[in-house]
């Protein structure tokens, strides 16, 4: 499903890049691949709020990381710790938000 959602983004990207510069900020693709990984489920899991479907607080953090380097372009090492985020869960989360967009192919 991601992919298809980040071919259709990139698509409309694209045709409008023409006469706009445009930017994906790739939060969706993060989640994505935090969940594909096997050894990432309870990471994957503690993004969600407990309805399963709103961003919790590591949601919430991991889209903030993406959302700074994109538009910053300053690495999220920069970034001032969160609160009640413990520190390993805190840089898995910006190591997966520079992969993310390090990926993306519309900075």
């Amino acid at each position: 499903m991601q992919n298809l959602l980040t071919r259709a983004y990139e698509k409309v990207a694209k045709r409008h890049n023409r006469l706009h510069k445009v930017k994906i900020i790739p939060v969706g693709y993060a989640f994505y691949e935090i969940n594909k990984g096997s050894r990432n489920k309870n990471l994957f899991k503690s993004l969600y709020h407990k309805d399963g479907t709103h961003p919790g607080k590591n949601g919430a953090f991991l889209a903030s990381c993406i959302f700074w380097e994109s538009l910053t372009k300053n690495n999220t090492t920069t970034m001032i710790e969160p609160t009640g985020i413990e520190e390993k869960t805190s840089k898995q989360l910006k190591e997966f938000a520079k992969n993310a967009v390090k990926k993306n192919k519309f900075k």
